[in-house]
């Protein structure tokens, strides 16, 4: 019997007999070509190390492969290559504006609202740019820098707040447990000579000059009791009524004042004690030059 050879349909399907017998280039066909564009077969050709690389990265074609190569080809061309051991300054340099380090230190760019002045800010920028900072680093830093600083400022002010009111009260305590309560007649009419000694041996300048030194406070609040008191005392002298002045030794006369005009002791006083003659000079509304002084005034 001849076997039977078909190149149409299942020619041995009506014929048991030949079944397995017949060879069939038809129907089969297609299942031959999957099998060799398989990603099983289609890295057979290839060497052991590239089959390798095919498994392992998982690809089901030449496609896949040229895609992989595609993307990695992409990524080189905006890659950055850290400089190797024997770079130069330059190399770094040209490495850190790729990066997006600027040009010049001025291409910083911070917003207004984040602190320093022109100065400051030119200063700053300065040692970003030494530092070789691109520009999201500058910023990062310098926003870090100002708060810093401001906490520090905030802190500072806090603690001076803390230190002036705990100087108001200090000075409080000695007025009152020296003039007595406050509103009380004495302790009222000890500020205002206080107050009226300032006027009369300096005025203004003698006043900011207090405020500086940190004796009186920007709300014109003592925060030196000593000095009050010294002032309080000057001033109950040079304004004693009629003529009167306080002194060591109780109730004396000012001999400057008109109504107890008194050449001989105008003499004494002024060669004995110049500054006291000085004051009562000046609470006489007389000028301590007519009688050789100086009318710079010291406590």
């Amino acid at each position: 019997m001849e076997e039977d050879i078909s190149l149409g349909g299942p020619a041995g399907a009506d014929n048991p007999n030949n079944a397995g017998s017949g060879v069939s280039l038809g129907s089969d066909a297609p299942a031959l070509d999957a099998a060799a564009s398989s990603g099983d077969e289609w890295g057979e050709a290839l060497s052991e190390e590239n089959r390798t690389l095919v498994k392992n990265k998982g690809w089901q074609g030449p496609d896949d492969a040229l895609k992989s190569y595609r993307e990695l080809d992409e990524y080189r061309g905006r890659s950055v290559a850290l400089p190797g051991d024997q770079a130069t300054d330059d190399d770094w340099k040209s490495f850190r504006q790729k990066l997006g380090m600027p040009q010049a230190a001025d291409a910083y760019e911070f917003t207004t609202d984040e602190g320093l002045d022109d100065a400051g800010l030119t200063s700053l920028k300065g040692l970003f740019h030494s530092a070789e900072l691109d520009q999201r680093q500058a910023k990062a830093l310098y926003r870090g820098l100002s708060q810093t600083f401001d906490d520090a400022q905030q802190a500072a002010d806090d603690a001076e707040a803390k230190q002036l009111t705990e100087a108001k009260e200090h000075a409080r305590a000695a007025l009152t447990e020296a003039w007595g309560k406050e509103g009380g007649e004495t302790f009222k009419r000890n500020t205002e000579m206080a107050r009226r000694a300032v006027d009369v041996l300096g005025g203004n300048g003698l006043f900011e000059e207090l405020r500086q030194l940190g004796a009186i406070s920007d709300d014109n609040q003592i925060l030196s009791p000593v000095l009050a008191k010294a002032l309080a005392d000057a001033g109950n002298l040079l304004f004693a009524e009629d003529g009167l002045i306080e002194g060591g030794d109780g109730l004396a006369v000012n001999p400057f004042a008109d109504a107890t005009l008194n050449l001989t002791a105008q003499g004494q006083l002024v060669q004995s004690d110049p500054t006291r003659a000085r004051m009562l000079i000046q609470a006489a509304n007389k000028r301590p030059e007519n009688y050789g002084l100086s009318s710079n005034s010291h406590l």
